[in-house]
């Protein structure tokens, strides 16, 4: 519709030029249009958008909100050629609403997302304690409360970077919603997994340290053995190489003599 508009302005134009300045002009909004933009411009930019378009579609590339649009488009041109009785174009279509109804939605990526999370997260939070009742709303709860005009203003400055070209805030609002939860979910996991992994480290600390302990009594154990097998060793050795005392031989008992007296004998 806008390279129409641009066609019927050039077509104006070429009248004006014809006729001349004095019986014909371009209205002030139709030149504006002109200075900006040209059939031949328009032209390969949508062929470009059209390349890009088809290889996102061949892909399955495209969001939860595109893809709707896209099959209802397809639907009509499909169509459009069977009216036509065009069966080239018409088989195009059809492969194409094929990969467009087997294609999972993508989230495309929020430029500059780690730069407005922060603010982001701030507003969310604010906006879950608003819901509140007020009586219940901690100290902690009011100081947030009261940056919340700052974190508006400072969003706002980020958001540009973050938009893709023509994008509404209607379109925008909901993308930068589902791209500041999914991150919080990704750093809520990515705390967790470093949670678990500090406590699996102090863990395996732990354990290291017992083992160490472990070892290092062992080992005290084994030497206190080896001292001790080695004095022992030690006094055997001594002991073999002290003089040996001969043993005092017991004195042999003489044998008594005794003469047998005759009992008959005077």
């Amino acid at each position: 519709e806008f390279l129409v508009s641009v066609e019927a302005v050039e077509q104006k134009l070429y009248f004006v030029k014809n006729l001349g300045s004095a019986k014909g002009k371009l209205e002030v909004e139709d030149q504006r249009l002109l200075d900006s933009h040209s059939t031949i411009d328009l032209k390969e930019k949508i062929q470009v958008l059209n390349t890009d378009l088809q290889a996102m579609i061949d892909e399955g590339r495209l969001t939860s909100e595109e893809k709707p649009v896209v099959h209802d488009n397809l639907i009509a041109r499909r169509q459009a050629a069977k009216e036509a009785e065009k069966p080239k174009l018409l088989e195009k279509l059809e492969r194409m609403l094929v990969c467009v109804s087997k294609a999972e939605p993508i989230v495309l990526p929020l430029a500059g997302l780690e730069a407005i999370y922060p603010c982001q997260a701030g507003l969310q939070a604010i906006h879950r304690i608003e819901k509140r009742p007020e009586k219940s709303w901690t100290e902690y709860d009011r100081e947030l409360l009261s940056t919340k005009a700052k974190l508006q203003e400072a969003s706002r400055a980020l958001e540009p970077k973050s938009r893709m070209w023509f994008e509404s805030d209607r379109e925008f609002q909901p993308r930068l919603e589902k791209a500041v939860a999914q991150l919080a979910k990704q750093k809520l996991e990515q705390k967790k997994r470093e949670e678990e992994e500090e406590l699996e480290r102090k863990r395996l600390e732990s354990e290291q340290a017992l083992e160490r302990k472990r070892l290092a009594h062992h080992q005290a154990e084994e030497q206190r053995a080896r001292e001790l097998e080695e004095k022992l060793e030690l006094k055997r050795l001594e002991a073999k190489l002290k003089p040996q005392k001969e043993a005092p031989q017991a004195k042999k008992k003489e044998k008594v003599l005794r003469t047998k007296m005759d009992a008959h004998e005077p």
